[in-house]
């Protein structure tokens, strides 16, 4: 995309989907604009990749059509041909006791499964209000537009309501599987808007892979790959950043402003000498880690999707057993998901070798029958933020310093919205309106 040659200068630090949204719409608006990514490919958690010969997501497994700064994307890229929906899955949810189907979303197989008991199912009325005031007032792309719970654990909220049995059967496999999360370390906010606005909307896909979003927006910028940034500088007349290009050469680049579109918590890092507002709330980012391993099978399976409870003895969250395309590119393969307990001892230290004898045990039971001829392991060390407790407090206060006056450094991401990506979209929608409305 062109600019004029008095445009303000925009380096945007990331190259995955909240570096790509804000440097297309600051592009749109006039500004000159260069995107730094590390990757070989843009897209950051928001593509497919391969490891070891295995063709896997490198972090997003599919978008929501309430995903408004996504769906305006798709709308400007003139790309809508190519989403692809997606039907329900079937899950099966095992836990310590039991085996049930549960749904994201209202459901027979949920209200009738087995998953709960009658006067847990009559209590769900309770969640009705608040999920009626998330669906009218709120914003699925923006956490902090459900502040009101933030003070709570999404556990405590339930237990609150007498739905304990509802967050053991239903919520907690669902965010252990979906998001690698326990429902006792984050607040009630993510859960009632994504909640509240299932209801008619669908998940969704694009026909060459989720990363598809991210491929067509790289195309129409100036993306510069394998540039891993060092540190970010204000000056006096603007904005240096340190980096090492592909070949490994350093490199300093100048210019007017910059967007530090990296992880929440990798940010921080990069930054040299932030004003104290800044370094108070990017301390205070978290994200969690996700391991995952990938069992190769010489043979195919049957496809199945198992979702784990807290506390099952396999230590998953999820399992599931993909058939494979039967082209060689494509193995048949077992998704074997760690859960937050596992995927944090990883962090802390465990080596995943340790992991693999209890999976192969594990999967000789669920799956009978599959030979598995490798494992592959994929380690994310920040695949989401976690919006815990008090949060959103200190994002809305962050947000509001960031507006008050024009800045040199701005900030873009899912830890700034709904730990999605539509949050990461829309977000860097908000940001590059910011930079607008200060610099333009």
């Amino acid at each position: 995309m062109s600019s004029t040659s008095n445009a303000k200068k925009v380096i945007v630090v990331g190259g995955g989907i909240a570096g790509l949204t804000s440097a297309w719409h600051l592009s749109k608006a006039g500004f000159d604009v260069q995107v730094l990514d590390a990757g070989n490919t843009p897209g950051g958690r928001c593509r497919e990749i391969v490891l070891d010969g295995v063709p896997v997501r490198a972090g997003a497994r599919m978008l929501y059509s309430f995903y408004s700064g996504v769906m305006t994307l798709i709308d400007e890229l003139g790309i809508a041909d190519e989403m692809v929906k997606l039907g329900h899955a079937s899950i099966q949810c095992e836990s310590t006791t039991k085996r049930y189907p549960i749904t994201f979303g209202p459901s027979k197989d949920l209200l009738f499964g087995g998953s709960m008991s009658l006067r847990t199912l009559l209590r769900l009325r309770k969640l009705v209000p608040d999920l009626v005031k998330a669906r009218r007032s709120g914003n699925p792309d923006d956490v902090a537009s459900l502040s009101e719970f933030d003070h709570l654990t999404l556990a405590e909220y339930l237990r609150e309501k007498g739905l304990e049995e509802f967050d053991s059967n239903v919520v907690q496999p669902l965010f252990r599987g979906a998001r690698n999360w326990n429902t006792q370390d984050v607040s009630p906010s993510f859960f009632l808007l994504t909640t509240a606005f299932m209801a008619g909307h669908y998940a969704f896909t694009f026909k060459q892979g989720i990363g598809y979003l991210a491929q067509k927006l790289a195309e129409r910028l100036q993306v510069r790959s394998g540039v891993r940034v060092s540190t970010i500088e204000e000056t006096a007349t603007g904005v240096r950043v340190l980096a090492n290009g592909a070949a490994g050469e350093a490199l300093e680049l100048d210019a007017d402003l910059v967007v530090c579109a990296t992880e929440g918590d990798a940010a921080l890092h990069l930054l040299k000498g932030p004003q104290p507002y800044v370094t108070e709330f990017l301390g205070g980012v978290r994200y969690n880690p996700l391991n995952i391993n990938y069992a190769v099978l010489e043979n195919a399976p049957g496809r199945t999707l198992d979702f784990y409870g807290e506390g099952h003895p396999c230590g998953l969250a999820i399992m599931e057993c993909v058939p494979g395309s039967g082209r060689a590119e494509d193995p048949p393969k077992i998704f074997c998901e760690s859960g937050p307990e596992q995927s944090n001892a990883r962090l802390g230290g465990l080596e995943n070798s340790q992991l693999l004898p209890g999976l192969e045990q594990h999967i000789g039971k669920a799956a009978p029958g599959a030979v598995v001829q490798r494992w592959v392991n994929q380690w994310i060390p920040s695949m989401l933020p976690v919006p815990y407790p008090g949060y959103i407090a200190t994002l809305k206060k962050f947000r509001s310093e960031q507006a008050v006056q024009p800045r040199k450094v701005y900030f873009a991401g899912d830890y700034l919205g709904t730990a999605l990506v539509g949050g990461a979209c829309a977000n860097a929608g908000d940001t590059a309106q910011l930079i607008k409305s200060h610099w333009a």
